[in-house]
């Protein structure tokens, strides 16, 4: 599978967040994207175990009518995260990845 860079957009706690990865599949996406400084400042440590433990159990879901198109949910103390994964490009140059 090729590396592929994906668009996600996360709705969690009043607030919309979004961010790319470079990455082989959705859910390594999120992954991705879990590690990086920007979620780091805007979802908890344990918001991200919940988002982890629920990308254990099942992949993201591709939306029906939609390609390239998934939705990953968990909830929170603070309520549902629910963070949509677009992906943007199928293939990156070697200046991108």
């Amino acid at each position: 599978m090729e590396v592929a860079l994906y668009t996600l957009i996360c709705e969690y706690a009043n607030g919309t967040y979004v961010a790319q990865a470079s990455a082989r599949s959705p859910k390594s996406a999120i992954l991705s994207w879990l590690d990086a400084r920007s979620a780091r400042k805007q979802i908890s440590e344990a918001v991200k175990l919940e988002i982890r433990h629920v990308l254990d159990a099942d992949l993201p879901v591709p939306l029906d009518n939609c390609r390239n198109v998934w939705c990953c949910t968990a909830s929170s103390k603070k309520g549902l995260v629910q963070i949509n994964v677009v992906k943007t490009s199928s293939t990156l140059s070697q200046a991108e990845v």
